[in-house]
């Protein structure tokens, strides 16, 4: 019946609301862990701004260093411990959101975050096929298909309200009654009131009904054919991202390890007199940027596998 099919629909709706759960968690964590890499990257840059500060005022005090080059220096070893403040902060802020959905403790969640972790992988879970059976399963797109049911029953309802209907009454019955040491077995039966119900003169009422019930259906259905279209469409975006992530990972690996290399070989020189701050500075931005791009990328690619775990409704155990 309609109602039993609505009943499922709901039913379904709990699954709907676990994988969201489940997916914000992974994301807030995902958010979190991408936060303290970057903390790490910003806390080693400051003391490594930090450390070059110190060199070039000794080195100003000993008279080889211009003053202007040693207030460079003091003003990008300021800028950085201003950087790290922020980036710990903002760390801070996330640990609080997760706090906030899954309801631990504080002191734990901090506990926890802390314990050293292996690198993500590249592939949270395999996918070797997707067919359309998997995007069935999404608990919106399955209750659409039981709301389809349901109006359907609701349609088929309203059209037999428009036939004539027979209805027949009666029953049947047994009983036994002992009189001065006789018994005595009645049977029992009425048949009755015939009722016939012959729709014709109702205004258009039934009629009405049944074109009511038609548009819901037709309401339902395009309902439907809307949410799977929006489960193709999220499943195609979060597959384009994976594989963009796929492509400039090992590019942007690349990248970081050069320029930290280019960064070490320029710092060396920068010791030994042959490099001036300047340059050193410009070295140290560019390895700087090109390690938090690398970090934000594997961030990207943890973000399009937790949304491509969403988009087919859960399907897969991160």
């Amino acid at each position: 019946t309609a109602a039993d099919e609505r009943l499922a629909g709901a039913q379904a709706l709990w699954h709907e609301a676990r994988v969201s759960v489940a997916a914000e968690v992974a994301q807030q964590t995902s958010s979190i862990r991408t936060c303290l890499a970057q903390q790490q990257v910003a806390e080693r840059d400051a003391q490594s701004r930090g450390e070059t500060s110190r060199l070039s005022q000794l080195s100003e005090r000993a008279g080889f260093t211009a003053p202007a080059t040693a207030a460079l220096a003091r003003a990008s070893a300021a800028e950085a411990q201003a950087r790290a403040s922020q980036q710990r902060m903002q760390c801070d802020v996330e640990v609080k959101a997760l706090v906030a959905l899954t309801g631990w403790e504080e002191p734990t969640l901090r506990t926890r975050l802390a314990q050293p972790v292996a690198a993500a992988p590249d592939t949270l879970f395999t996918v070797d096929a997707l067919p359309a059976q998997v995007l069935a399963q999404r608990p919106d797109v399955y209750n659409a298909e039981r709301e389809v049911a349901a109006a359907s029953a609701d349609v088929a309802s309203a059209q037999a309200q428009r036939y004539p209907r027979l209805t027949l009454s009666g029953s049947v019955g047994a009983a036994q009654v002992r009189t001065g040491g006789v018994t005595t077995d009645l049977n029992t039966w009425t048949i009755g009131p015939l009722a016939l119900s012959v729709p014709i003169f109702d205004g258009g009422r039934r009629a009405a009904q049944t074109d009511a019930a038609q548009a819901r259906y037709d309401e339902a259905a395009s309902q439907y054919r809307a949410k799977v279209r929006q489960a193709v469409s999220e499943v195609e975006q979060a597959l384009v991202r994976l594989q963009s992530t796929a492509e400039r990972s090992a590019s942007a690996r690349t990248a970081a390890e050069g320029y930290r290399a280019s960064f070490d070989a320029t710092e060396a020189r920068w010791r030994g007199g042959l490099a001036s701050l300047v340059e050193l500075e410009d070295a140290r931005r560019t390895a700087l940027a090109a390690e938090n791009a690398l970090i934000a990328l594997q961030h990207e690619r943890q973000t399009a596998w937790i949304a491509l775990y969403r988009a087919a409704g859960g399907g897969w155990k991160l």
